[in-house]
């Protein structure tokens, strides 16, 4: 689901961050209860949730834990630069 939240570029172009928020939380919330089994990719997809529900620091916490369980990890990769 997340997955597909984040990629959904028509859903996000027509949403206000406020209604991103709304939306995009409950499922972070619901990622984050599973933080430590979490892959790096599925850390990428919570840090991209974070990142549309316009929280950016929470953001680079998730997508750099994401780093540290997999440093090759495209997708938390892409997402530091993108933040940096």
């Amino acid at each position: 689901m997340a997955n597909w939240l984040n990629n959904s570029g028509e859903l996000l172009n027509g949403m206000e961050v406020i209604e991103r928020r709304a939306l995009f939380e409950p499922f972070a919330k619901l990622m984050e209860e599973n933080f430590d089994c979490a892959s790096a990719t599925d850390l990428s997809r919570l840090a991209w949730l974070h990142l549309h529900s316009g929280d950016k620091r929470r953001a680079s916490e998730v997508a750099e834990a994401g780093l540290l369980r997999e440093p090759d990890n495209i997708h938390c990769q892409r997402l530091v630069d993108k933040l940096s």
